[in-house]
C-alpha cells in the first residue's frame, strides 16, 4: 500500500498530511516507483530491448514534462501492461508489486463463528441443528482465500457471516483490522453474488461510474471527464476497457460474456476502494477458461491493490486452485474446520498415515497413507478424504489432526489480530484513501468533500439522482417498452368508447357505468408494472446490501417513474374514450381528478405485492384477495344498501368505493332531479372529498411502509 498522503507509527496517533506536503517530492516519487517497478526481480520480464527502450523513453518523458497528470498516466501505463502480461502467463510464484496507489490495507478476522437452525429432530434435544460450528481464522490483506468443502457444509453460510449479510441470528464475532464491524463495514467491504444481477441494457461503464458515484462523494464542481478518468483506470485494471461501451446482456439483449461479467462486478468493488472483497461461487457457470481467467483476475487485482479477496469456489481445476494463497477447507454433517491456512502447505498435511480404530475392513487394512497421489489434483483429493460417506473418507479423523495440529495456532494468531492497537477502523481507512487520493493532480484544484460517519457513503439527494438517471437512460434504450403502455392505452379507449359511445345523452346512471369502468382501468393499469418491479427489486436487493443507496431512494424513483407513465397512458385511454362517450368536457378535468388519486394508490398495492412475490404468477395470487374486496365492493357493482351489514367494512376500506363517491358528487351532485335520484340511490354521501383523500393517503402510506419494511428484510442472504 503506498502511504502517500498519510504518515504511519505504530506508537503514534495517525497524522494526516496535506497534499501542498507532498507536492515538492511527488515527482521524484512518482519516478522512484515506476524504477522500482522496472527494476523488481519480482515483475514480469521485459521480453525484449524494445520494451525497456519504450519504458526509458517513458521516463524521459516524466521527466521533460510538467503535467502531473501525465506523470501519472505514464506510470499506470506501465503498470497496466505488466499487468495484461502476468494475467496471461500467471502461475502460483509470479510476484506481483503493488501498484502505487493501492488502496488496500485491512485484514479480516472471525473468532468462532458458528451458525443453526430450529429443528425438530429427535437427535437435537435443544432443537437446534447445528450447520456450522466455530470456525476462527484470519484474512489479511492482499491475500487471495478460497473457502472449499463438499455440500451442506456452510461454505456459503461462513461468507455471509463474514459480509454481514447473513439475516439470521449467529454466534461468534467478525473483526476488521482487529476492531468490531460498525455501521461502515459495508462502505469498505464489496459482495461478488453468485449471479450477477445488473439491468442488461446498461453499459460495462455505466456499471462501473454507478457504484463510482454512490460509493464516494465527489465535488460538485468537478468535471465530467475527470470522473471518466477514474472509471477508465478501474476498466483497465481488469481488462475491461475494450468492452466499456458492451451492454452487460441478459436473456432479451446480446451482451458481454459470463467472464466479463464477473470481472464487471469485481471492478465496481475495486472502483469504491473495497478492502476486503466476498466472492459467492464467481466461477460457477464458467467455461474451464473463463474460471481460470476470473480467478487469475482477482489474484491480480488481490496484489495489486492490496484488497483481500475472499471466495467460495468448488473443485477447481490444479492451475486454479494453486493461484490461491489460503485455503479454508471444511467438512459437512455439520460443516466443520478440517484445514485453515496456506494453499501451498496443505498438501504436507494430508501427507501423513493414519490406522483407523476397531478391526481390518477390506477396505482398509494397516495404515492408510492420506498423500495426495501422482497426478491428481489436490483439491479434489482433499475434498474425497472429507466428504462423509464418500469412498475412503474420514472427516473425523481430519477434524480431530485440525484440532491437534492448528487450531491453537490459529486462536493465538486471531488473538493476536485483536489486541494490536495500530489498525485502522472503517472510518481511518475512509480517511486514508480519501488523503490518498487527495493527492492526484484531479482533485487538487476540486478537493474532495469530508468523510462522513453514515452508513451511505452519499446524501440522499445524490442517491435519487443517480439512480433517477440509470431509470431514464434504460427507459430510453428499451425501444417496445415506453411504446407499449400508450399504444395498449389507445386500444383501450377505443374499445371503451366505442361500448359507451353517446353515453353523454343517456341518463346519468349508465353514465355512472363509464365513470367506474375508468377508475378501475386507472387502478389495475398499474398491475403490468409488476414485472419490472420484481426485476428491479433483485438487482436493489444487490446493490442496498452493497450501501449503494436507501430504500426509501429506489421507491421514490420507481414511483416517480412509474406514476408519469402510468399517468401518460391513463391519459391517452380517458381522452379516447370520453370524446366518443359525448360527455361534457368540463368533467374531464373532475374524472382524470379521482383517476389520479385512484392511479397512486393502487400503485402502492402493486409495489408492496412486488416486494414479497417471487415472481409475477405469484404477485398475481397475492394480489387477488385485495383486488376482489377494492373492486367489487366500491359501491356500483355492490350498493350500499345491498351490502351485508357485516361486510360494509370491505366498502370503506376500498378505495374504489371512495372516489367513485367523490366523483359522482363532483359531476352529479348538480342539484337537479336526475343528480339527487342517482346520489340518493347509491347512497353517497357528499362532502366527504377530505375523507377520500384521507383513506387513499392512508392506504398509500400503509403499503409503502411495509414495502419498506419488507425490502429492509429480504435481505441476499438468509
Amino acid at each position: 500500500m503506498s502511504d502517500v498522503g498519510v504518515k504511519m507509527n505504530t506508537t503514534e496517533p495517525l497524522v494526516w498530511t496535506s497534499p501542498e506536503e507532498h507536492a515538492a517530492d511527488e515527482s521524484k516519487e512518482i519516478e522512484g516507483k515506476v524504477l522500482e517497478h522496472a527494476e523488481s526481480p519480482g515483475r514480469m520480464p521485459l521480453k525484449s530491448e524494445q520494451q525497456r527502450k519504450d519504458m526509458m523513453e517513458d521516463l524521459e518523458r516524466l521527466h521533460s514534462t510538467d503535467s502531473d497528470v501525465e506523470k501519472l498516466q505514464l506510470l499506470n501505463k506501465q503498470f497496466l501492461e505488466d499487468a495484461n502480461e502476468v494475467l496471461k502467463t500467471m502461475t502460483p510464484e509470479t510476484v506481483i508489486p503493488k501498484h502505487p496507489f493501492a488502496h488496500g490495507c485491512s485484514g479480516i478476522t472471525f473468532k468462532d463463528l458458528a451458525f443453526s437452525v430450529p429443528t425438530t429432530e429427535k437427535e437435537y434435544p435443544d432443537g437446534m441443528k447445528p450447520i456450522l460450528t466455530a470456525c476462527s481464522g484470519h484474512c489479511s490483506p492482499g491475500s487471495l482465500v478460497a473457502i472449499m468443502g463438499p455440500s451442506g457444509c456452510g461454505k456459503s453460510t461462513l461468507l455471509d457471516m463474514l459480509a454481514d449479510t447473513k439475516t439470521a441470528p449467529y454466534n461468534g464475532e467478525v473483526f476488521f483490522n482487529g476492531k468490531p464491524r460498525d455501521e461502515l463495514y459495508h462502505r469498505v467491504t464489496a459482495y461478488v453474488p453468485q449471479e450477477d444481477v445488473m439491468p442488461g441494457a446498461w453499459t460495462v461503464y455505466e456499471a462501473v461510474a454507478f457504484n463510482m458515484m454512490l460509493k464516494q462523494q465527489w465535488p460538485k464542481e468537478m468535471p465530467l471527464e475527470m470522473i471518466e478518468r477514474v472509471v477508465n483506470f478501474q476498466l483497465q485494471n481488469v481488462g475491461l476497457d475494450k468492452v466499456k461501451d458492451s451492454y452487460i446482456g441478459d436473456d432479451d439483449i446480446r451482451g458481454i460474456s459470463g467472464g466479463q461479467r464477473r470481472r464487471v462486478t469485481l471492478a465496481r468493488g475495486l472502483t469504491v476502494g473495497a478492502q476486503v472483497i466476498f466472492a459467492d461461487e464467481p466461477t460457477s457457470g464458467l467455461s474451464a477458461t473463463d474460471a481460470e481467467t476470473c480467478v487469475k483476475t482477482m489474484r491480480l487485482q488481490a496484489k495489486l491493490m492490496n484488497v483481500c479477496i475472499i471466495v467460495v469456489i468448488h473443485q477447481p481445476r490444479i492451475e486454479v486452485a494453486e493461484l490461491f494463497d489460503d485455503l479454508i477447507l471444511l467438512t459437512s454433517r455439520p460443516g466443520r474446520l478440517v484445514y485453515n491456512g496456506p494453499m501451498k502447505d496443505a498438501a504436507a498435511h494430508w501427507e501423513h498415515y493414519w490406522t483407523p480404530p476397531g478391526p481390518e475392513t477390506p477396505s482398509h487394512k494397516g495404515a492408510i497413507n492420506f498423500a495426495v497421489p501422482e497426478f491428481v489434483n489436490a483439491t479434489d483429493h482433499f475434498l474425497d478424504t472429507v466428504t462423509p460417506n464418500f469412498p475412503g473418507a474420514y472427516p473425523d479423523h481430519f477434524v480431530e489432526l485440525y484440532e491437534d495440529t492448528c487450531r491453537a495456532a490459529i486462536a493465538a494468531k486471531v488473538e493476536d489480530e485483536i489486541a494490536k492497537t495500530d489498525g485502522l477502523d472503517a472510518y481511518a481507512v475512509l480517511m486514508r484513501i480519501r488523503e490518498q487520493r487527495s493527492i492526484l493532480p484531479v482533485f487538487k484544484d476540486h478537493p474532495l468533500p469530508e468523510v462522513v460517519r453514515t452508513p451511505l457513503s452519499v446524501p440522499f439527494n445524490t442517491q435519487v439522482s443517480v439512480l433517477l438517471q440509470r431509470k431514464l437512460a434504460l427507459l430510453k434504450r428499451d425501444k417496445k417498452g415506453p411504446m407499449v403502455g400508450p399504444m395498449t392505452a389507445a386500444i383501450t379507449g377505443f374499445i371503451v368508447g366505442i361500448a359507451y359511445q353517446g353515453v353523454g345523452n343517456e341518463v346519468y346512471v349508465f353514465q355512472m357505468g363509464y365513470c367506474m369502468f375508468v377508475l378501475l382501468i386507472g387502478g389495475m393499469g398499474g398491475m403490468n408494472i409488476m414485472p419490472a418491479l420484481i426485476t428491479e427489486r433483485r438487482i436493489m436487493l444487490r446493490e442496498t446490501s452493497s450501501a449503494l443507496y436507501s430504500n426509501w431512494a429506489h421507491v421514490l424513483v420507481s414511483v416517480t417513474i412509474n406514476t408519469l407513465l402510468s399517468f401518460v397512458g391513463l391519459l391517452v385511454m380517458t381522452i379516447i374514450s370520453f370524446s366518443l362517450t359525448e360527455m361534457k368536457w368540463e368533467h374531464y378535468p373532475l374524472l382524470m381528478k379521482w383517476c389520479f388519486v385512484m392511479v397512486l394508490t393502487y400503485d402502492g398495492l402493486w409495489g408492496l405485492v412486488s416486494t414479497y412475490a417471487e415472481d409475477i404468477t405469484q404477485a398475481q395470487m397475492m394480489s387477488m384477495p385485495a383486488l376482489m374486496i377494492f373492486n367489487i365492493y366500491n359501491g356500483f357493482m355492490v350498493r350500499k344498501a345491498v351490502c351485508p351489514v357485516f361486510m360494509l367494512w370491505a366498502m370503506y376500506s376500498s378505495p374504489c368505493f371512495w372516489c367513485l363517491e367523490a366523483m359522482a358528487c363532483d359531476i352529479y351532485d348538480d342539484g337537479t332531479t336526475q343528480g339527487n335520484a342517482l346520489i340518493s340511490e347509491f347512497g353517497f354521501v357528499c362532502g366527504r372529498e377530505y375523507t377520500t383523500f384521507a383513506v387513499c393517503l392512508s392506504i398509500m402510506t400503509i403499503t409503502r411502509c411495509i414495502q419498506i419494511y419488507g425490502l429492509g428484510k429480504s435481505q441476499i442472504a438468509k
